[in-house]
């Protein structure tokens, strides 16, 4: 099982993390990322939940973490902000190193039972952000694309470090019965514009960027909102829409008063 470990440095990190612990790039839409059934991480950590044990959580686990629910939420919220922002977003993922990921980590890891397949998502998460940290300190935002995958990052080293961090909490949240986790970041497509995307990111004082195009060759426009849990009062006024306009997120879209409903790629 350990010289598995050995056949890719990425797979090294996460062993040393077991082993210690007691993407015109706007045009490069994640819909793009969401194509892509493979991702790196689903490759090897299926080899290590079957090394390490098959010990899943009881439902009851999750219960009082509320604190964890939230830390992933806002680090789903950093990866959709760096997607949108790139190397704008940098100071955003320095701070939210401090203030989301590392508690985040280190709450996951207080919450498993030691030994089980949450424990070790939790180890998993700490190699996770090494190589994030590694790819802010290189300034990696430039729009790379992943070898194993074939997935466009318009957001760089740092984004995919940033989705591997959101997958890894999502799996967490899985093996300890844990409930979904609402978030805003992310590409949804309008039935209304069915050739086009929005782009959305939230940033940690919760004001929301929604960056899209109703065609594919059309102009790209931006409208802002203020966030307030699952509402958010979007001013469409630059599309020559009402200046609030409210919108309420649930189950992957966002609904507005018409009936009409963004829904995540």
């Amino acid at each position: 099982q350990w010289l598995f470990y050995s056949m890719t440095p990425f797979a090294l990190i996460n062993l040393a993390a077991v082993a210690l612990a007691p993407a015109d790039a706007r045009a490069l839409s994640a819909r793009q990322l969401a194509g892509s059934a493979i991702t790196r991480r689903s490759a090897g950590v299926g080899l290590t939940a079957a090394v390490l044990g098959a010990a899943v959580l009881p439902q009851s686990a999750f219960a009082g973490t509320a604190d964890i629910g939230a830390l992933g939420a806002r680090a789903k919220e950093l990866r959709a902000l760096v997607h949108l922002a790139g190397s704008d977003a940098a100071s955003d993922v320095s701070r939210g190193l401090e203030s989301t990921l590392d508690p985040l980590q280190k709450a996951m890891l207080a919450s498993a039972k030691q030994g089980s397949d949450a424990y070790t998502q939790a180890q998993l998460m700490q190699g996770h952000l090494l190589e994030l940290r590694q790819a802010l300190k290189n300034g990696d935002f430039a729009v790379y694309v992943s070898k194993s995958t074939k997935a466009t990052y318009p957001g760089g080293k740092v984004e995919r470090e940033l989705e591997e961090v959101s997958e890894t909490f999502d799996d967490y949240v899985k093996l300890v019965g844990g409930p979904a986790v609402p978030t805003w970041g992310g590409t949804y497509s309008d039935p209304n514009h069915p050739r086009g995307y929005r782009d959305i990111a939230v940033s940690a004082d919760g004001m929301m960027t929604i960056k899209g195009r109703d065609e594919p060759d059309g102009p790209l426009w931006t409208l802002t909102a203020r966030v307030t849990g699952t509402q958010a009062k979007i001013d469409f006024s630059p599309k020559g829409g009402p200046k609030d306009l409210l919108a309420t997120l649930g189950n992957g879209k966002i609904i507005f008063p018409d009936g009409n409903a963004w829904t995540r790629q």
